[in-house]
């Protein structure tokens, strides 16, 4: 409606970023990432299926998220707040119904995703061990640890902990791809040195949306 009223158009909102907004969209890295679940399937696919399916995902994923900020920016405000919760408030003109949708929708997806989560840490925790901690005691370690931060933090704070733990295991592993492609005399090694600093920068700078 909007777009045939000839009425599309960005809101007059604050639009400056300075050094803190930059650390807060680096805390925010956990919301677009993720997908390496099939990783940890190594032992039903091949390696050349599970690589194929994580650059499925993250390119669908991608094209998701970029479509919806793109349509949603017309209802962006300035009262919205950083809350993470303040989507709900802002999808509210289009429908009565859709808050309540997005509500259920967030739940069922978050619920999906701790248990892909949990599955994936504790393959990784196997993993890494060389299986001499057994993935049932894994998963006790990292239930712990989840209910600890879940009790000692807010949302924001978690989603900024977690952006950076990832960051740091994203950083190891880039070292290690720049290894082995510096071995191996790949051009990757600039690409593979320059994802290990991004992924630095979000471990040591990232800050929680306040």
């Amino acid at each position: 409606r909007l777009v045939t009223a000839g009425e599309w158009q960005l809101p007059e909102i604050e639009s400056g970023i300075d050094l803190a907004d930059l650390r807060i969209l680096l805390g925010l890295l956990i919301v677009v990432q993720g997908f390496e679940t099939s990783r940890y399937l190594g032992a039903s696919h091949s390696a050349d299926q599970r690589i194929k399916t994580m650059k499925w995902a993250q390119l669908l994923s991608g094209g998701i998220y970029l479509c919806f900020i793109g349509l949603s920016t017309v209802l962006f405000r300035g009262d919205l707040g950083s809350d993470v919760t303040a989507i709900i408030t802002m999808t509210a003109p289009i429908a009565v119904v859709l808050p309540l949708l997005l509500t259920i929708t967030a739940v069922g997806s978050q619920f999906s995703a701790a248990v892909a989560d949990t599955s994936g840490a504790g393959g990784l925790l196997a993993d890494l061990s060389k299986d001499r901690l057994r993935e049932k005691w894994a998963y006790l370690v990292i239930l712990g640890v989840t209910v600890l931060l879940t009790w000692i933090a807010d949302v924001n704070e978690i989603i900024s902990y977690a952006s950076r733990a990832f960051a740091a295991y994203y950083f190891l592993q880039c070292l290690v791809a720049g290894v082995l492609a510096r071995q191996q005399g790949s051009k990757r090694l600039f690409l593979f040195a320059l994802l290990a600093l991004i992924c630095l920068a979000v471990s040591v700078l990232g800050l929680p949306s306040e």
